[in-house]
This record gives C-alpha cells, sequence and structure tokens, in this order.
C-alpha cells in the first residue's frame, strides 16, 4: 500500500511539474546562444535536487515506519487512556518530522536552484532565451 501511495505521489509531482514547466515557459527568440555553456550548471542543479529529494523520501518513509511501529505499540496497550495518548503522540511526531522534512528539501531545492541562477548568469542565457518569469516560477516547483 505504501509502494502505492509513493508511486501515486511521484507520478503526480511529475505531472505538476511538467505542466508548471511547460505554462512558465512564455517567450522565446532565434538569437545564437551558447546553450551548451548552460549545460553543466543544470546538470549541476538536478543532481543536487535529486540528492535532496531522494534523501527527502528515505527520510519520510522512515518516519512512516516509525509511526508504524509506535501505532503497534500503542494498539497493544489495554489502558485506554494510555493507548490514546501514545496515538496522539504517535501522530504528533510524524507530523512534526515530516514538516520539517519538507521545509529541508524546500531550502535545498531553492539553494540548487539560486546556484544554478548565479553560476549560468556568465552564460547570458536566460535574458535571450527564455522570459525572467521562467527562472523565478521554476524556483517554486516540487513543493
Amino acid at each position: 500500500m505504501l509502494k502505492k501511495l509513493l508511486i501515486l505521489v511521484w507520478f503526480c509531482t511529475l505531472w505538476a511539474f511538467s505542466f508548471a514547466s511547460a505554462a512558465s515557459v512564455t517567450k522565446t527568440t532565434t538569437a545564437s546562444v551558447d546553450l551548451s555553456c548552460v549545460k553543466p550548471f543544470v546538470e549541476t542543479r538536478e543532481s543536487s535536487i535529486y540528492d535532496a529529494l531522494k534523501a527527502y523520501t528515505d527520510w519520510v518513509i522512515k518516519a512512516f515506519e516509525t509511526r508504524k511501529s509506535d501505532f503497534s505499540t500503542a494498539w497493544s496497550l489495554t489502558d485506554p487512556k494510555e493507548m490514546k495518548s501514545s496515538i496522539k503522540k504517535a501522530i504528533s511526531s510524524y507530523t512534526t518530522t515530516v514538516a520539517k522534512l519538507k521545509k529541508d528539501f524546500k531550502v535545498a531545492k531553492t539553494a540548487a536552484w539560486t546556484k544554478f541562477k548565479a553560476d549560468s548568469k556568465t552564460c547570458k542565457w536566460l535574458s535571450s532565451t527564455i522570459s525572467s518569469s521562467w527562472d523565478s516560477s521554476s524556483a517554486e516547483l516540487w513543493m
């Protein structure tokens, strides 16, 4: 069930990313720009985002496994008040952990985009190839 959920989330994220990327590209020109200059910066950005996403999903799975274990322990308790308290604690801990992981991922993703924009300015490609709305909106993709 967890595997199906993760696959569904992955496909939805890819769909949203492709839709947002297509919608945010608004203008192209035929100016002569050496786009191969940008390629290493794109590869670095994508590798950084991949690493951050991989770490995020690995830690979310670990948090879910911890929640699962905490629920199992809670439901083994015989005292209803203790059980309820233990379940609330498991939910709270999981929610807090996932929120922090999401924030950390967003920070890492934004850092990758910021570095990409700074590094790729040497190629002088953004102003002549795509509108400025692309780089600002694209940094907000993926959560």
